[in-house]
Formats: structure tokens, C-alpha cells, sequence
């Protein structure tokens, strides 16, 4: 992490007009996602090569300020990712940059494959835990203290107030959750039948290629996090080749419209 506040502090005095009024909360939005971004208001769009330092992800991500439920967000889209060929301190930098400027609620919006029968493809998860199986670490190398502790406590990741609010948000949408444990495994790619079923054995309710590195990050800067899962396949074995092709957008329509209902309300809590 050497230089790394600098990097920082540079790029959110880039973003230091564009974000005002201060966001109330900050958002990684996955991708295959965007109805989530979509339903931001009055929004401008930072493409992450305009802003000092930042990995320059995909064509098309960066990071919109605007408002959501008539309260001012920050969503970061598309952000850089180890399938990609990038670091997880690459894939770390946009949520590091949220905190940087001063926003200390993050939401997580991603896909996730279902290891537990209970989980029926289209359906949204709330992560309470994780499985960090990447074999990486956002955090690896010399500490900068200014940032957050050498050892942040990882124990209580995914905060038990946003997920209170989550719950509240659910019944008053009528939206069904479920909550679990999430596997953060390399992609890209898809699991064989027997890496789903060792992975369900070790706790693991899903599984998917993101989520950890970037709450790593924001609980080593003191944030509290949520993570939304949109459930796009059962896990069975039954669901893979022609069949889950032919389902994934079915299941991915019914989830993100399920999870930009949650989230809209989730935010006008805040």
C-alpha cells in the first residue's frame, strides 16, 4: 500500500465538487447489473480513466453521483476484477476512494451461483459471512495506518445495522430473502458439480468471483458494509450446459428487479 493514500487523496480531490451533496451511502454495482445504476436520478457519470489513479476497468465503467430515493449516492459499476488480470488492491481502489471521500455505508450488488437447495434461482441473498478462497488479499504488503489498522477485524464483516434495514426493506417490498455465506473463488469461469457440493460442505450458501476483496477494503477503512446477492442458478447439476444458459436471464430479470426495489428502499432509510 506505499503511496497509496496519496494516490487517494488525489483522486478524491478530483471528485470533491462532483460529489456534493455528500453521498449518503456508496454502492460496487457488478456487472449485468446496471438497473440498479439505472434508477439513479440527475446523475454524472465519471469515467474511471478521468480520475487520478484509478484502474481503468472496462470500456463503459466508472462511477455515477446522483441521487436514489431522493438521497445522494455514489455507485461504482464494473469495477476492475481478478478474472480480468487485474490485483485485488486494483479491484479495491474505487471502494477506497468511496471511503476517501467520505462515504461510510457501502452496499455490494453482485451475482452469486446458489450452492444450497434452499435457494431458488431469482432470489436475493443477504451475505452475514464469507469464505475467502481466492488465495489473495487486497490488504497484502505494508500497512499505511492513516488508511486502517494492519488487522481489521473481519469477524463482523457485514453490518448487523444494514442488514436489520435490509430485512425491513424486504417485508416492506414484500421481496423474499434469504441470507448466507458467500465462497469468493478466481473466476472466470463456472464451477464443476463437485467444487459446488465441496463448497456448500464447507458453510458456503454461494459463490461467485467478487465481493470479498472489496469489503476487505472497506472494513479495513472502518465502513460498514451489505452485500446483496441476485441468485442466478440453483447449483445443481441439472442446471448446468443448455439449461442454465437458456435460464440465467430469465433468473437474472427476476432477481435485479427484486434487488433494485430492496435497495431503493433500503437507501431512503439511510
Amino acid at each position: 500500500m506505499t503511496g497509496l493514500y496519496d494516490r487517494l487523496s488525489e483522486a478524491a480531490s478530483c471528485l470533491g465538487v462532483k460529489a456534493d451533496p455528500a453521498p449518503v451511502a456508496g454502492m460496487v454495482i457488478g456487472e449485468e447489473l446496471e438497473g440498479v445504476i439505472d434508477g439513479i436520478e440527475t446523475g454524472t457519470f465519471v469515467p474511471w480513466a478521468d480520475i487520478p489513479h484509478a484502474p481503468r476497468g472496462r470500456e463503459g465503467s466508472g462511477l455515477t453521483l446522483g441521487t436514489l430515493a431522493g438521497r445522494p449516492v455514489a455507485a461504482a459499476h464494473a469495477i476492475p476484477a481478478e478474472g480480468q488480470g487485474w490485483t485485488p488492491a486494483d479491484a479495491a481502489f474505487p471502494i477506497r476512494l468511496l471511503g476517501a471521500i467520505g462515504i461510510s455505508d457501502l452496499i455490494v450488488c453482485d451475482l452469486a451461483g446458489g450452492l444450497s437447495d434452499r435457494l431458488e434461482p431469482g432470489s436475493v441473498m443477504l451475505v452475514n459471512d464469507h469464505l475467502n478462497l481466492t488465495g489473495d488479499n487486497p490488504l497484502i504488503g505494508p500497512n499505511d495506518d492513516r488508511l486502517g489498522p494492519r488487522f481489521p477485524d473481519m469477524s463482523t464483516a457485514y453490518s448487523s445495522r444494514l442488514i436489520r434495514l435490509a430485512r425491513a426493506a424486504g417485508i416492506a417490498e414484500r421481496i423474499p430473502l434469504h441470507e448466507g455465506v458467500y465462497a469468493a473463488v478466481i473466476g472466470p469461469g463456472s464451477m464443476s458439480g463437485t467444487e459446488r457440493r465441496h463448497l456448500n460442505t464447507l458453510g458456503a450458501d454461494a459463490a461467485g468471483a467478487g465481493v470479498v476483496h472489496e469489503v476487505t477494503a472497506a472494513v479495513h477503512m472502518g465502513g460498514e458494509v451489505l452485500a446483496i446477492l441476485a441468485i442466478t442458478d440453483s447449483g445443481s447439476d441439472e442446471d448446468s450446459g443448455t439449461r442454465f444458459a437458456e435460464m440465467y436471464d430469465t433468473n437474472l430479470a427476476a432477481a435485479q428487479q427484486s434487488m433494485n426495489r430492496l435497495v431503493k428502499n433500503l437507501i431512503a432509510q439511510l
